[in-house]
């Protein structure tokens, strides 16, 4: 996906990847960073007719017969949409998310006060 953002272009094939949440459900959050060091958001997220699936849930779950399959491949029904979204950040929002994210709840309150 590529997009123009206040001038800033974020072209998710050429951005590095620096880390992302455990992909949980068909929700996928990844942390990237342009080549010219601008940080933001890939999400990819799944809608089932219209409505997001929530972040925690299989698809499956939400909607029985989204995947279809065939033999050994599979695929998604009509119904099913992927979505992409690209949110720009600063370094310090990044960093935030990154610890946040990434960092057990442990070192939250330690760390926080370094992000000041």
């Amino acid at each position: 996906m590529k997009k123009t953002i206040r001038g800033v272009t974020y072209d998710t094939d050429k951005a590095k990847s620096l880390c992302s949440l455990p992909p949980v459900s068909m929700t996928l959050i990844s942390l990237c960073r342009t080549g010219t060091g601008h940080f933001f958001l890939h999400e990819q997220r799944y809608f089932v007719h219209g409505k997001q699936l929530p972040y925690n849930v299989q698809i499956e779950e939400f909607a029985p017969g989204s995947i279809v399959r065939e033999g050994t491949n599979w695929h998604f029904a009509p119904f099913v949409e992927e979505r992409h979204f690209i949110k720009p950040l600063t370094r310090k929002q990044a960093r935030a998310w990154a610890i946040r994210t990434q960092m057990p709840r442990t070192f939250h309150k330690d760390l926080a006060r370094f992000l000041k």
